[in-house]
C-alpha cells in the first residue's frame, strides 16, 4: 500500500505540472516568446521538488560513469549542429509553422531548446522515480515497460487539442519511445542518461520528419 501512495505522489506532480503547462499554453505563454522564461521555471520548480523528495535521484545521478557523461556531451553538443543543419535544408513554410502553432519543435529556436532540455528532464526522472517504485515492490520488467509505454502515449494525447492531426505522430512515436526508454533504464548501465539522450534525439528527429513532409509540398 506503501508503494501506491509514493507512485500518487510521483503522479500527482507530473498532472499538476502537466496542468500548468497547458494552461500558459491557453494563456499564450509558451516556449518561443518572451514568456518562455515562465516555462523554465515551472520544469525547473517541479524538477527540484520531485529529486527533494526522492533524494536516492542524486544518488543514481552521482553514480553515472565518466565515460558515460563523455558520449552524452558528445552526442549532445552533436545535436545542435544536426538542428542547425536541418533547420537549415529542410525549412517548414511559414504557413505550416502558423498551422501548427503549438508544435514548438517546427520552430525549434534557443528558448525552445533551453525549455525543452528541462521538460525532458524532469519527465525522464519521473520515469526513473516511478521504475525505482515499481522496481522494488516486485514488479517485473515487462509489467513497467508496459505501464510506462500506455502512461506515455496517454500523456500525449492532449496534444490533439493544440496540434490537431500533427499530434498524432508524438503519440504514435511515444509508445515505442516509451518502452525503448523504459528497456534503458532497467536493463543498461547508466541507462538514465542514455534515455534521456534518447528522448532529446526523439524532437530532433521530428524536427527533420515534419521538414521533410512539409518541404516537399513547397
Amino acid at each position: 500500500m506503501h508503494f501506491v501512495i509514493e507512485l500518487l505522489m510521483v503522479l500527482i506532480i507530473v498532472l499538476i505540472t502537466t496542468g500548468i503547462s497547458i494552461w500558459f499554453q491557453r494563456k499564450g505563454i509558451d516556449y518561443l516568446n518572451k514568456s518562455w522564461v515562465i516555462c523554465l521555471i515551472l520544469w525547473l520548480g517541479f524538477l527540484t521538488m520531485l529529486i527533494v523528495m526522492k533524494k536516492y535521484l542524486l544518488l543514481v545521478v552521482s553514480k553515472v560513469q565518466v565515460d558515460t557523461v563523455l558520449v552524452f556531451m558528445s552526442m549532445f553538443l552533436f545535436s545542435f549542429f544536426l538542428i542547425w543543419i536541418i533547420k537549415k535544408k529542410f525549412v517548414v513554410p511559414r504557413k505550416v509553422k502558423k498551422r501548427f502553432s503549438h508544435l514548438y519543435l517546427l520552430e525549434f529556436n534557443n528558448s525552445f531548446m533551453i525549455t525543452k532540455v528541462f521538460d525532458i528532464i524532469f519527465q525522464q526522472v519521473s520515469v526513473l522515480a516511478a521504475i525505482r517504485i515499481l522496481v522494488s515492490n516486485g514488479f517485473n520488467n515487462i509489467q513497467i515497460i508496459g505501464m510506462f509505454s500506455i502512461v506515455f502515449c496517454v500523456f500525449h494525447i492532449p496534444l490533439l487539442l493544440h496540434a490537431g492531426k500533427a499530434a498524432l505522430f508524438h503519440i504514435s512515436v511515444s509508445l515505442p519511445g516509451a518502452a525503448i526508454m523504459t528497456i534503458l533504464i532497467l536493463n543498461v548501465r547508466d541507462g538514465f542518461v542514455y534515455s534521456l539522450l534518447l528522448h532529446w534525439y526523439g524532437y530532433v528527429f521530428a524536427r527533420l520528419f515534419f521538414g521533410l513532409i512539409y518541404r516537399k509540398k513547397q
